[in-house]
C-alpha cells in the first residue's frame, strides 16, 4: 500500500485560504517553540491549538510536527505520561515518512521522557534507536541529536549501574559539543560527568567538573536551567565532602533558580536534595517542608524516580523523629515504586532501610528476608558502601539470634569491605596529593622560568647597550683614524703640501675690508655659478 491511498484531504498551498492556514500554523508553532523554555505553561495551549490545526490540514508532515512540538511541551511541563503518547505517535509518523533525522529527534525526547518515568529498558531502547539511526548521518543537525542521545543513554546506563559505560557515553557526547562549540551540550555532559564523579568519590574531579560547567554558562548562556543544575549538583558535591552549611546555601540557590526555569522536575529535584540535606543535619522542620514540597511536584508531574527518592528520605525522616508506623509505610511505598520503575538502586536502598526498621522492631524474619534481598543488590550494583552497611546490620542480627557461625562470616565480609573502602579512600587521596604536588611544581617552574627570563632580558638588554656603547667608541676611533691618515698623507704629498701652505700665506697677506661688505659679497659669489 503507497502512502497516496492514506485518506487524507488535500492541502492546495495555492489558494488563499490555505496560504493562510499555513501562515496561522507557521505563527503557532514559531510562538509555541519561543515560548517552550520561558514560558511553559503559556506554550502548552499553543503547541495543543497547533496540533488541532495540523489535523485539519491533513499532511503527515505538520501532524508529525504537531506531536513532537506538544510532546516537548508536556515534557517540559511536566506531564510525562501524554508526552510520550505523542512522542509515540511523532516517531511512527516520521517512520513512514522516512525521515530518519527527524524520528532520531523524536526517539531521543521519548526517551529522555521514559527516563523520567523510570522506564529505563523502553529508554535504552529508544536511544540506541536514535543513536544508530544516525549513525551513517555526518550533518550538525545529526550529530547533535546523536549527542543528545548519548547524554540521556548515560543517565540510564548510570541509573541501570553500568558506570563505566556510562562515562564513556558521556565522553562521547563531550567530544561531539566541543567540535561543534555548543555550550549548552556541554554543560550538561559536564553536569552529568561530575555527577557520576560524585557518586564514584571523585569529590576534586566533579568540582572541576561542575566549575567548568558553572563557568561556560556564566560566560556564554546564563541560563537559569543550566544555573539550577549546576548549583544543584555541586551542592551536593560538597554536602559529600562534608560542608554542610556551603551544601545548603548552593542548593538554596538552585532553588531559586528552579523556580524561574517553572520546571516541576527541577524544582522537584532541588527540593528533595534540599530537604535531605536539612534532614541529615537534624533540621526537622525545614526537612519536612521541602520533602513534602518535592513529594507534591513529584506525584503532580509522575516523575516516579522523584517520588521514591523522596518517599525513602521521609520514612527516614519519620524514623528519627519516632513515627515506626509513617517510616514503614514510607519504606515500602519507596520499594514499590523501585521494582514498578526496575531501579535497583532505589530498590537497595529501600530494603536497606526496611530491614533495619524491621530490625529495630524485633522483628527478625522480615529484616533477615530485606537485608539478603538488599546484599544480593548491593553486589549486583557495585555499592560497596551500602554493601558494608548491610553486613554490619546482618552480623547484629546473627548475634541477636545467637548464630555466631553467620555472624561471623558477615564480621569477616565486613572488615574485608572496609579495608577495601579504606585502600579506595588512601588511594583518592593520594592522588589528589599528587595532583596537588604537580600543580604547585607546574607553579614553580613557571615561577622560575619567569624569573630566568627576566634575568636574561635584563641582561641582554645591559649587552645590547655595551655593544651600542663599544660601537660607538670604535665609530669615533675609526674617524680619528682615517682623519689622521688624511692629515698624515696631506704632509707626505710635496706638491699638495706646498699648496696648502701657499694658500694659507695668501690669505694672511689679503687686505681686510669691512666686515660687513665682505661678507655680503662672499654670499654673492657663493651663491653664483662657477
Amino acid at each position: 500500500m503507497t502512502r497516496q491511498s492514506r485518506s487524507l484531504p488535500r492541502y492546495d498551498t495555492d489558494s488563499p485560504a490555505s496560504s493562510s492556514i499555513a501562515l496561522r500554523l507557521e505563527g503557532l508553532h514559531a510562538a509555541a517553540t519561543a515560548l517552550l523554555h520561558t514560558d511553559p505553561r503559556r506554550a502548552l495551549p499553543l503547541a495543543r491549538e497547533y496540533a488541532q490545526q495540523a489535523q485539519t490540514v491533513g499532511s503527515l508532515v505538520a501532524q508529525a510536527k504537531a506531536e513532537v512540538l506538544l510532546g516537548q511541551s508536556l515534557l517540559v511541563c511536566g506531564e510525562l505520561p501524554e508526552a510520550l503518547v505523542r512522542l509515540r505517535v511523532a516517531i511512527q509518523l516520521y517512520g513512514e515518512l522516512a525521515d530518519p533525522l527527524e524520528q532520531a529527534n523524536a526517539e531521543e525526547l521519548a526517551g529522555k521522557v521514559c527516563l523520567n518515568l523510570g522506564e529505563l529498558d523502553e529508554a535504552d531502547q529508544l536511544l540506541h534507536a536514535a543513536i544508530n539511526r544516525v549513525s551513517h548521518l555526518q550533518n550538525i543537525p545529526a550529530q547533535a541529536t546523536r549527542a543528545t542521545a548519548l547524554n540521556h543513554l548515560a543517565g540510564v546506563q548510570h541509573t541501570q549501574g553500568k558506570v563505566a559505560e556510562a562515562l564513556t557515553s558521556l565522553r562521547r557526547a563531550l567530544n561531539i559539543w566541543e567540535e561543534q562549540s555548543h555550550f549548552v551540550g556541554q554543560i550538561y555532559c559536564l553536569i552529568n560527568l561530575g555527577n557520576i564523579q560524585t557518586w564514584l568519590g571523585q569529590y576534586s574531579e566533579a568540582v572541576a567538573s561542575l566549575s567548568q560547567a558553572y563557568t561556560l554558562n556564566q560566560k556564554h548562556l546564563n541560563d537559569s536551567r543550566s544555573q539550577a543544575s549546576v548549583l544543584h549538583n555541586l551542592a551536593r558535591v560538597h554536602y559529600l565532602k562534608g560542608d554542610s552549611d556551603l551544601a545548603i546555601e548552593l542548593m538554596h540557590s538552585a532553588c531559586q533558580s528552579a523556580e524561574i526555569t517553572q520546571d516541576p522536575l527541577i524544582q522537584a529535584s532541588t527540593q528533595l536534595n534540599l530537604g535531605t540535606f536539612y534532614l541529615e543535619t537534624g533540621q526537622f522542620l525545614e526537612a519536612r517542608t521541602h520533602l513534602e514540597a518535592a513529594l507534591g511536584l513529584s506525584r503532580q508531574t509522575s516523575y516516579r524516580a522523584g517520588e521514591m527518592s523522596t518517599l525513602d528520605s521521609l520514612g527516614l525522616l519519620a524514623e528519627q523523629t519516632g513515627d515506626m508506623a509513617e517510616a514503614q509505610q514510607s519504606y515500602q511505598q519507596a520499594l514499590e515504586i523501585a521494582q514498578e520503575i526496575g531501579d535497583p538502586q532505589g530498590e537497595l536502598e529501600a530494603r536497606l532501610h526496611l530491614g533495619k526498621l524491621y530490625f529495630q522492631q524485633r522483628a527478625s524474619s522480615p529484616a533477615l528476608t530485606q537485608l539478603s534481598v538488599a546484599l544480593e543488590l548491593a553486589v549486583q550494583t557495585q555499592s560497596p558502601k551500602e554493601e558494608g552497611e548491610i553486613h554490619e546490620a546482618l552480623l547484629q542480627l546473627h548475634e541477636t539470634q545467637q548464630d555466631f557461625q553467620l555472624a561471623l562470616h558477615h564480621a569477616t565480609a565486613l572488615l574485608r569491605i572496609e579495608r577495601e573502602l579504606f585502600n579506595a579512600e588512601s588511594d583518592r587521596q593520594t592522588r589528589n596529593l599528587s595532583i596537588q604536588f604537580e600543580v604547585e611544581r607546574a607553579r614553580h617552574e613557571a615561577a622560575v622560568y619567569k624569573l630566568r627570563t627576566e634575568v636574561e632580558q635584563e641582561a641582554r638588554q645591559a649587552a645590547e647597550r655595551l655593544v651600542q656603547e663599544r660601537t660607538s667608541e670604535l665609530s669615533r676611533a675609526q674617524h680619528e683614524v682615517v682623519t689622521r691618515l688624511a692629515m698624515a698623507a696631506e704632509y707626505r704629498d710635496d706638491t699638495t703640501g706646498e699648496h696648502t701652505r701657499r694658500v694659507g700665506r695668501a690669505t694672511t697677506n689679503c687686505p681686510r675690508p669691512r666686515l660687513v661688505r665682505t661678507a655680503g659679497r662672499r654670499a654673492r659669489h657663493c651663491g653664483a655659478a662657477p
